[in-house]
């Protein structure tokens, strides 16, 4: 706001500025010049024993004084013509000014408006959803004000100190995959599995929440076509490519191994090297570093073909195989 009163301000007086300097500065040269004229032609005759003398070239009406006399109207007419650009210019640039604020008291009723329609799409997607480890609904309205009562869960993975161990980011998984089995079962996809969206309660039962950017095969999901860049699988960001399934969920369940184990996403360890290798680096375990790898492959066929498939690999890892 600030910036803009001071370039709304300064313009005027830097128009007026340029206006004057290209009205006076010509103009000045002009009778600076026909003055110097004048003063020369004044030396140039004079009397010598009565005679006069002309230099060579020029008559004695003056040629070159002609051409002098009217240069002042043209420099003139030029600083008007310059004058008048800049004022038009002005002009556009205030009106352009005035739509861009017009535009802005506007875009909050359409940003209202849009966040209204994936508000309740989101609802109508969470609705559907009671597991132990998904965020439990507890009330909805839309108006007058609209609003979500949720479960409370007091902390949540992205505040979590990390690195982790193997066993604790299994358990989380676990617990993860258990929810969008689950999920996935009703036809629902999450798109966007990470630390901020995974809460942790007292029993360090990880529970799912924010299906903002989900996709339900029923009910078609949300307009919004979200992601995280850090967590999101590349048929999310490759255009062209079918977007959200339940292998993108399987995938971003992957990188979330790897932010807990690490301590870091896998794109802020892995510049210029293969994942195999950064992979090995931090993920000691042989077993888990395998299904993490599965896990992220680039072609979603090459992946896990389920969350429940996965779940039950990562059970067999942590020596517990019960699955429900």
């Amino acid at each position: 706001m600030n910036k803009d009163r001071f370039l709304t301000g300064a313009l005027p007086a830097l128009l007026i500025l340029i206006m004057l300097s290209i009205v006076f500065i010509p103009v000045q040269a002009a009778y600076g010049s026909q003055s110097s004229m004048n003063d020369h032609s004044m030396g140039m005759g004079h009397d010598d024993e009565n005679e006069s003398y002309e230099m060579p070239g020029m008559s004695a009406a003056g040629s070159g004084s002609g051409i002098h006399a009217i240069l002042p109207l043209i420099y003139g007419l030029f600083a008007v013509v310059i004058v008048l650009v800049l004022v038009i210019l002005y002009v556009v640039f205030i009106r352009h000014r005035r739509e861009k604020a017009g535009d802005e008291e506007a875009c909050p009723a359409k940003r209202n408006e849009r966040s209204g329609k994936v508000f309740l799409q989101e609802v109508k997607i969470w609705e559907e959803l009671a597991h132990p480890n998904i965020v439990s609904l507890k009330s909805v309205n839309v108006f007058p004000v609209p609003y979500v009562e949720m479960e409370y869960v007091p902390d949540s993975l992205e505040t979590i100190e990390k690195p982790v161990e193997s066993d604790v980011a299994i358990l989380v998984a676990v617990g993860v995959l258990r929810g969008l089995s689950y999920a996935h079962k009703k036809g629902i996809i999450h798109c966007d599995i990470k630390p901020a969206n995974i809460l942790i309660d007292d029993d360090f039962t990880p529970k799912i929440t924010d299906w903002g950017v989900g996709r339900s095969k029923t009910g078609g999901g949300t307009e919004f076509h979200g992601y995280t860049p850090a967590f999101a699988a590349p048929e999310q960001v490759s255009p062209g490519v079918p977007g959200c399934t339940e292998r993108t969920d399987i995938f971003q369940v992957g990188m979330l191994i790897i932010r807990m184990v690490c301590g870091k996403t896998a794109f802020d360890i892995n510049f210029g090297k293969d994942s195999n290798t950064y992979l090995q680096d931090c993920i000691k375990d042989e077993r888990l570093g395998a299904v993490v790898l599965k896990c992220i492959r680039k072609d979603p066929g090459e992946r896990y073909g389920s969350a429940e498939e996965l779940l039950s690999e990562l059970l067999s890892i942590s020596g517990n195989t019960v699955l429900n």
